[in-house]
């Protein structure tokens, strides 16, 4: 997303050479990556617009806001697009996995390295007190479905700046 501009903080936890691929090697567009990018933004948009419902309804103060670019202190070709956060100085983060990882998220109740170590430079340099991660399956097998009261279709994990816990 930052080529242009560096690597971006969503990159931070990748490989080098991933990165390096990211950036230099000519992909060409397929329809599987673009379904991945449409689903990943309206799965966003779709938990940020349930979650800012639930506060209202709850009676609670705390509202959902836009998302924010920030950038790092040390380098401004260092920078990432939160997805929103919330009016208490809360990240938030819709990270939209297949319905396996999912599963390994909440048997583990750890988030994938890549994700914290984004998550960590947006608490860092965006000066956040705390972040919730909401992992939400974008592919979700016709069986899952019948089992869905033991296997959620999402999952939070709420993150406190610079703790080592990763899977």
């Amino acid at each position: 997303i930052y080529a242009s501009q560096g690597v971006g903080m969503s990159l931070i936890g990748k490989c080098p050479a991933e990165i390096y691929d990211i950036h230099m090697a000519e992909q060409q567009p397929t329809n599987h990556m673009a379904w991945y990018h449409w689903i990943g933004h309206v799965l966003e948009d779709g938990i940020l617009a349930l979650l800012n419902t639930a506060l209202h309804m709850a009676g609670k103060t705390v509202q959902v806001l836009p998302s924010r670019y920030i950038v790092s202190d040390f380098e401004r070709n260092f920078a990432g697009k939160t997805d929103g956060e919330l009016s208490d100085n809360t990240l938030l983060e819709v990270k939209s996995v297949s319905w396996y990882k999912l599963q390994t998220i909440i048997e583990s109740g750890l988030m994938p390295h890549e994700n914290y170590d984004q998550v960590q430079c947006y608490l860092r340099y965006g000066r956040y007190d705390r972040a919730i991660v909401i992992f939400v399956a974008r592919d979700i097998p016709y069986q899952a479905l019948l089992n869905s009261a033991s296997f959620p279709a999402f999952h939070l994990i709420d993150v406190e700046p610079y703790l080592p816990r990763s899977i």
